[in-house]
């Protein structure tokens, strides 16, 4: 990955704290249908597990793979 995606993800990452911390469980509604009310099934069969990530991960994983869905 370049550099310039880095710094840009991170400040994406940053900036989408706030809202992810005031508000998680109503963003985290569209994840749930995939992956399970605690995160705890792999999306589609694909995917990680995603119970216990640290939420930067988690934004950071959305962003990258699933840039048409957006919801921070």
């Amino acid at each position: 990955m370049k550099t310039i995606n880095k710094v840009l993800i991170g400040l994406a990452v940053i900036g989408s704290l706030t809202v992810v911390a005031a508000d998680g469980a109503t963003l985290y509604k569209s994840c749930a249908a995939c992956h399970g009310a605690s995160g705890e099934k792999k999306a589609l069969g694909k995917s990680e597990v995603i119970t216990g990530w640290e939420a930067t991960k988690t934004i950071e994983v959305h962003i990258t793979e699933y840039p048409d869905t957006h919801v921070v």
